[in-house]
């Protein structure tokens, strides 16, 4: 094959990216540092076939993994026994509540369409194989001070009385006047943080205390474990957090999407619930969903 860049005379081995990350801040934008990981979901099923678990094992510490920049970023190059196509990658934190997990389906384009595009000329552009992900506070995140925070927890009744943690909801926070003021991802606890902001559209200071209303988008009734594959739930962490398809970006601005500011697939709204917040403080609420 003819060299791409150089003269013959040269050996030539050029590097393509074939999958990108940018874990990002989901509240101010930033690159997100700290020891997050990016697996790919690559472990056959069922899992009881594939390998013999021992007590306190989880899927996370078995699974591959994308190489992590010094810059932050995570990315894969083509390479022996890289498959393209459709795959799951799910950001984590291995130690620690600071980040709420997310599972994101992407689709890799084929080193062959990436080669021949090149070879006439044009190419796939990068930005199309980059995917920022923001990610959101845990309940073990460190919190700024004179911030106006709700710690809050949802939870559903069960038979025979008592109540349950919701898994993975996300809660979106708005103003008095119908305006976004805070997102936030809940974790497998019913657990989330959010922070809550001003109104882009406010001219003067928010009134203290501030009236908002939450909504929560939930799955209820919570998915059940498959049955052919009975130890994944007990095995992965992660088993009922919906996978959320992230397309290809079309240019370099991104969407609600990647930001992490919509409902995971299969969620329903619950709420609305009204609170008035305490500027400056932290709120600890608990919202009961049906």
């Amino acid at each position: 094959m003819t060299n791409l860049f150089t003269d013959v005379r040269y050996d030539e081995r050029v590097v393509r990216l074939a999958v990108g990350v940018e874990p990002l801040d989901g509240l101010g934008g930033g690159r997100l540092t700290g020891p997050l990981r990016v697996l790919v979901e690559d472990a056959p099923a069922p899992l009881h076939n594939w390998r013999n678990w021992r007590p306190g094992e989880t899927l996370d510490g078995f699974l591959g993994r994308l190489d992590r920049h010094r810059s932050g970023r995570f990315g894969r190059v083509y390479g022996p026994g890289f498959r393209a196509g459709e795959i799951t990658l799910r950001l984590v934190e291995p130690s620690a509540r600071a980040v709420v997990p997310r599972r994101i389906g992407v689709q890799i384009a084929d080193e062959a369409a990436v080669l021949t595009a090149e070879m006439a000329g044009t190419s796939v552009p990068l930005f199309t194989r980059v995917f920022p992900v923001g990610l959101f506070p845990g309940a073990a995140a460190a919190l700024p001070s004179r911030a106006t925070v709700v710690r809050g927890r949802v939870v559903t009744a069960v038979a025979g009385g008592g109540t349950m943690p919701v898994r993975w909801v996300r809660v979106r926070a708005v103003d008095a006047d119908g305006n976004d003021v805070g997102w936030a991802h809940g974790d497998d606890r019913g657990e989330f943080v959010l922070f809550v902001t001003g109104a882009t559209e406010a001219v003067v200071p928010a009134d203290d205390p501030l009236a908002v209303s939450f909504t929560v988008y939930a799955t209820v009734p919570p998915p059940a474990p498959d049955p052919a594959d009975p130890l994944r739930a007990v095995v992965d962490p992660l088993w009922d957090l919906p996978v959320e398809p992230l397309p290809a970006l079309a240019g370099a601005a991104s969407d609600d999407r990647y930001a992490g500011r919509v409902p995971l697939p299969g969620q329903d709204p619950f709420g609305p619930f009204p609170f008035d917040l305490p500027l400056g403080r932290e709120t600890s609420i608990q919202l009961h969903i049906p």
